[in-house]
């Protein structure tokens, strides 16, 4: 769970206890690191014997003196959110996705469970927001004033903050629908939101799943395959073309299709592009274009046939040197199809790179030369950078290439590939009309991320 706080309301700080003294497990030390990174104007305020008075009622006092910190905890959250307001997450709550939506309508706790034949179960250590001051968090605070943790005959106390903290809600009206209710100022919301796995299963309660390949390219067992795709509450294809095509051989998944591309951000493309000079691997020459492709070396991406491609081009009279950057089970056959080509000096396998960008800065021209695809990737990465793309008429090509305007669509087969591209090479005017065209478009991926976040 993930929050991004831009509230007047709340002041920017974000709360946790950790009492005992103890070493911070890398659980607690890695979900504090999440808040970090997603309240990087957030004041992060630890809540420990130096900072809050253990003593402050006999509840906490007598939790305290038997160890039992989690119940000093419980009382502890409410007291900080009613006299300075914020946010609020114990330490197992790592927050890993924006949730702007729900800031935006004001205080939230979260249910724990909802399960059919189960108490109601709100959780308020899922995480809270609070205004100062606020009516619901006094009462609890109230109510805590007249327990004791050590009952009179000696035992602990079983009443715990979860189903106080539920019946004073139900008191007020909370039905748990599965809807979010607004309950006593508070927007109070479905497990889904802070507790996604089943707490009787211990899995999701919601599984999504990505279809990356043009289905309407491979053979598969549809009988064999449709039990596990039917698993999932959503297949997110990654371009409407791949959607169609998988829905074509599973016709009964329509309902469940979503369609959402590739996020990938700019800021982070442009920033890795310059972090060292590939041009020392892919030096520039006169005369020479240099022409880039990355991915796994597999059937699909059809490197193999890149070398006759290359020879081609170079027996059309135009020079080039065709960089690809990758690794897989195919490299063999590449390697081999590279010496009957005669390509050894112009086709270079350059292995793998866990920073490709620099090369793809470096580069003169983006080849994608796929069999099939369902939305490469690293088509995109190449737009960001502003490098004209070639991609080969793959079935899903037109999800990414406006033919023509910022980049182009060539056949698929060797000779018109190699014909379409020598035409591309040697005309300058056309390739910096598609780098034009590249430049003025934007690439960030708000709707993607607006869509991931509607998922999840």
């Amino acid at each position: 769970m993930a929050l991004i706080i831009d509230n007047d309301m709340f002041p920017k700080i974000t709360h946790y206890c950790w009492f005992g003294r103890g070493e911070k497990p890398s659980l607690a030390r890695k979900c504090i690191a999440s808040w970090e990174r997603f309240f990087p104007d957030y004041e992060i305020k630890e809540w420990n014997e130096d900072s809050f008075d253990v003593n402050i009622i006999p509840y906490t006092a007598e939790a305290y003196k038997e160890g039992k910190y989690a119940f000093v905890s419980d009382y502890t959250r409410f007291w900080v959110l009613y006299h300075y307001g914020g946010v609020y997450f114990d330490t197992d709550v790592e927050v890993i996705r924006p949730l702007s939506d729900i800031i935006e309508k004001g205080p939230f706790m979260g249910f724990e469970s909802v399960r059919p034949g189960s108490k109601l179960a709100v959780a308020p250590g899922l995480g809270l927001a609070a205004e100062p001051g606020m009516e619901l968090y006094g009462e609890i605070l109230d109510r805590y004033e007249s327990l004791r943790f050590r009952l009179e005959d000696g035992a602990l106390n079983p009443c715990s903050m979860i189903p106080m903290v539920t019946e004073l809600l139900k008191d007020n009206g909370l039905k748990g629908d599965g809807t979010i209710e607004h309950i006593a100022g508070v927007d109070v919301y479905p497990p889904d939101w802070f507790n996604p796995f089943d707490d009787a299963t211990g899995r999701l309660r919601k599984k999504a799943c990505w279809v990356h390949t043009d289905y309407s390219t491979i053979d598969v067992d549809t009988d064999l395959e449709l039990p596990v795709w039917d698993g999932y509450d959503k297949i997110v294809a990654v371009s409407d073309a791949a959607s169609d095509a998988f829905v074509a051989r599973f016709p009964s998944l329509k309902e469940k299709m979503v369609t959402i591309g590739n996020i990938v951000s700019p800021e982070y493309v442009g920033s890795r592009a310059e972090a060292f000079d590939a041009e020392l691997e892919m030096p520039k020459e006169e005369g020479v274009t240099r022409l880039l492709s990355v991915g796994r070396f597999t059937e699909a991406k059809n490197y193999d046939n890149v070398p006759d491609i290359c020879r081609r081009i170079i027996e059309a009279g135009v020079p080039v040197k065709w960089y690809i950057i990758g690794y897989g089970g195919d490299e063999p056959l590449i390697r081999r199809k590279i010496t009957e080509a005669g390509m050894e000096d112009n086709v270079i396998l350059l292995g793998k790179r866990a920073n490709p960008y620099p090369y793809f800065k470096a580069c003169d021209i983006y080849v994608q030369p796929s069999r099939f695809e369902g939305n490469a990737v690293t088509v995109r990465e190449a737009q960001i950078l502003c490098k004209p793309v070639v991609v080969t008429a793959y079935p899903t090509a037109i999800s990414q290439v406006q033919n023509g305007i910022d980049g182009m669509i060539v056949p698929l087969d060797n000779e018109s590939c190699a014909t379409a591209l020598s035409e591309v090479i040697v005309d300058a005017a056309k390739l910096k009309r598609y780098e034009s065209n590249l430049r003025a478009r934007d690439y960030d991926n708000k709707v993607e991320v607006e869509q991931f976040i509607a998922l999840i």
